[in-house]
């Protein structure tokens, strides 16, 4: 080969001689003809800016300007702005490069993310989704192995992402008073909502920051919907929806990858904290309509029921849950768990108000844990919340869901241990209470709550009590023959209690929906007595009330 400096292919030569030898060699055997050469060598110059070794009049000019545009162009793919972006697609440092995160949304056909970079690797994606919280637009949402992020559809930011350990519960819900049936799942990352004066311990568990992720689909895509599941990180496998397929399988596929993901979260010594709590309600009847009408028909159709309310200026929906109440459809979603009611010792859990019959308001009550100002100490204390604008003739049906899960209130501590176990034992109850059943629970919750005159099917219960009280004063008196009187009249009432077993509504009146113990004549007498006192507008009745 001729020196260089001297060759007609001097540009050529130069390139190949600083080559890596593999290259170098792979160049040589190309060259085996001069005319290889001279094209090999003019694309050199073209490239470099040189002139070419032999034009003809014509292709003079457009060797020029063809050559500055080329030049140009490979300016603009060395610049730093491009090339780092397509070569770190998972530097954390980069992702506010919007170029670079629609890349890195892409990933089937990126490659793997060097050493020290960012490992929060996609799970599942939902492509175009309207979001209510935490932000309010049509975003990618994006299952990653810590995170959920929410990503714009069109220019690729990212808009918001929210920790995975920070989320508690998630909920499936109908839409209610929507003209065609829609899905809402919502997702907290605590029941209490926000934290009032940063005092209030979040109940269900969940970090101090409030996180809440709320979206929706209608029951019937009207359009195409797609989404992703990621293998590895740098292959994914993409599903699509068509017009008029049913979204149920696509949500209850996302929150169940959410699921998977917040319980691989790389944390051994709290794994129960990631444990997240999914409740479904798969079904539209009773609960669709854009009144409280179908709540009493929900009912019957499943453990739970749904009936409008007001929040202060909010209108939303209450839902009544096996587990416990869920305020939606109104931001901030809360969760009143059936543990973390409160005692009847201390007050009613759930209670309801109404002064004409037409409207009532439902006061709910739970355990909070607070941190004292001065000592820093923890303190259990009460919170209650008022929900008005509520149909009268709901009263009734919420007095039975109170009655129903009763003996849960109050259950559970203020960790999570006691909360779960509480949601399980929630979720196991089905079926109506039977006597047997209130009378154990109502033992269990300590004698001094008893009081025989508020309890109309109790008598046994009663003649029991007063036996038991009766046997240690003669114990003390020491005559024998009434205590064993007494003793055989106590095992004789247990035993009958044993034989009732499970009552069956057919044959039993008041485990029929609607019934109601019989009042006594006396009781009746002075219901009558206080009516007419109010009709005839007697001056007595202060007098009576002190007396």
């Amino acid at each position: 080969m001729e020196s260089s400096s001297q060759s007609p292919f001097r540009f050529l030569h130069v390139v190949s001689a600083y080559l890596p030898e593999r290259m170098s060699k792979d160049l040589a055997v190309l060259c085996s003809s001069a005319s290889t050469e001279a094209l090999l060598d003019n694309l050199i110059r073209f490239v470099s800016g040189a002139d070419c070794s032999s034009l003809s009049n014509e292709e003079g000019p457009q060797w020029a300007s063809n050559q500055a545009l080329v030049r140009q162009k490979l300016s603009e793919l060395l610049s730093p702005s491009s090339t780092l972006s397509r070569k770190r697609l998972r530097d954390e440092h980069d992702l506010s490069d919007s170029s670079e995160f629609t890349k890195k949304q892409k990933l089937a056909s990126s490659s793997s993310a060097p050493d020290g970079v960012d490992i929060d690797y996609p799970r599942f994606a939902l492509k175009s989704i309207s979001v209510t919280s935490p932000i309010r637009k049509k975003v990618d949402i994006t299952i990653h192995q810590s995170t959920v992020r929410f990503v714009n559809s069109s220019t690729g930011t990212l808009e918001a992402s929210v920790p995975l350990d920070s989320l508690r519960r998630a909920f499936l819900l109908p839409t209610r008073g929507k003209p065609k049936p829609h899905w809402t799942v919502a997702i907290l990352s605590n029941d209490t909502g926000p934290e009032k004066n940063g005092k209030n311990k979040n109940i269900g568990g969940g970090d101090s920051k409030f996180e809440q992720v709320i979206f929706g689909l209608d029951a019937t895509a009207t359009s195409a919907i797609t989404t992703t599941t990621f293998v590895t990180a740098d292959s994914a496998e993409s599903t699509s929806l068509k017009k008029g397929d049913e979204t149920l399988i696509v949500l209850t596929e996302f929150l169940s990858e959410l699921s998977r993901a917040c319980k691989s979260l790389p944390n051994p010594n709290h794994i129960s904290i990631h444990h997240l709590t999914i409740e479904k309600i798969d079904n539209f009847r009773g609960f669709t309509g854009s009144s409280s009408s179908s709540s009493t028909t929900g009912i019957t159709l499943s453990p739970s029921l749904a009936i409008s309310a007001n929040l202060a200026a909010k209108s939303g929906t209450l839902w009544f849950m096996p587990s416990g109440i869920l305020w939606s459809e109104s931001k901030p979603c809360m969760f009143w768990s059936v543990e973390d009611f409160a005692k009847e010792e201390d007050v009613e859990g759930v209670r309801t108000i109404s002064a004409t019959g037409r409207v009532c308001t439902v006061v709910l009550t739970r355990n909070l844990l607070r941190d004292d100002d001065e000592g820093g100490d923890e303190s259990i204390q009460l919170e209650e919340t008022g929900f008005g604008q509520i149909e009268g003739k709901e009263q009734e049906v919420i007095n039975q869901w109170v009655r129903k899960y009763r003996y849960l209130f109050g259950t559970g501590s203020c960790d999570d241990g006691g909360r779960g176990e509480g949601v399980t034992q929630a979720q196991a109850q089905a079926g109506p209470l039977t006597i047997n059943q209130m009378i154990v629970d109502s033992d269990d919750e300590g004698d001094d709550d008893f009081n025989p005159e508020n309890d109309g099917g109790s008598g046994s219960g009663s003649e029991s009590g007063s036996g038991d009280e009766d046997q240690e004063y003669e114990e003390q008196e020491g005559e024998g023959e009434d205590v064993d009187a007494d003793a055989d009249a106590e095992g004789e009432s247990e035993d009958e209690e044993d034989e009732e077993g499970e009552l069956d509504p057919a044959h039993h009146p008041l485990l029929r929906p609607g019934a109601m113990p019989k009042m006594s004549r006396a009781a009746v007498d002075v219901v009558a007595g206080m009516v007419e006192q109010d009709l005839l507008g007697g001056q007595g009745e202060e007098d009576e009330l002190d007396d």
